[in-house]
């Protein structure tokens, strides 16, 4: 991978995966997570970036879904269960369950994951699903229509955010 910024990087990912709902949800995923794409190693094996673009100067990058998933490199296993949920989002299968990528992820990780769902069923415009608490350990679940960025807005539903 050639030398870009973080910044850089997730402008040219985007870029790569712009147009395509599963792709984008996929690269949204590993930037929303927060852990591969600060990974020199994982950067090294799994990104591409290709030169800039001459009328526009944008670079894009992909990611080699099959070489991330292969690498074997040193992570948790939420780590892991993410960059195999943005593989399958991406259409590469993981050879593992959905029950085996979903089980044990913490709040904010499965709501990371049910945004990325969500956006690759029906892109930017998807509606947002709020789970608010109702009754204790209960929720409410209320599909309301999306407003404001992808995955960067609080995962505290209206009015309960601090």
């Amino acid at each position: 991978m050639s030398t870009l910024s973080y910044d850089g990087l997730v402008a040219a990912l985007r870029a790569g995966a712009e147009g395509s709902y599963s792709a984008e949800a996929a690269v949204e995923l590993l930037i929303a997570h927060g852990s591969w794409l600060r990974r020199s190693d994982f950067l090294r094996g799994a990104i591409e970036v290709t030169p800039a673009v001459a009328h526009t100067g944008q670079r894009h990058a992909f990611v080699d879904w099959h070489a991330g998933l292969a690498a074997d490199l040193p992570a948790s296993s939420s780590e892991r269960q993410i960059l195999a949920v943005a593989a399958e989002l991406a259409g590469v299968d993981s050879h593992r369950t959905l029950g085996d990528l979903v089980t044990g992820l913490d709040d904010t990780n499965i709501t990371l994951v049910i945004c990325a769902v969500l956006h690759a069923r029906s892109g930017r415009g998807a509606i947002r699903l709020v789970l608010a608490p109702f009754g204790g350990a209960d929720f409410d679940l209320r599909l309301t229509q999306r407003t404001g960025p992808w995955i960067g807005e609080s995962l505290e539903p209206p009015g309960m955010q601090q």
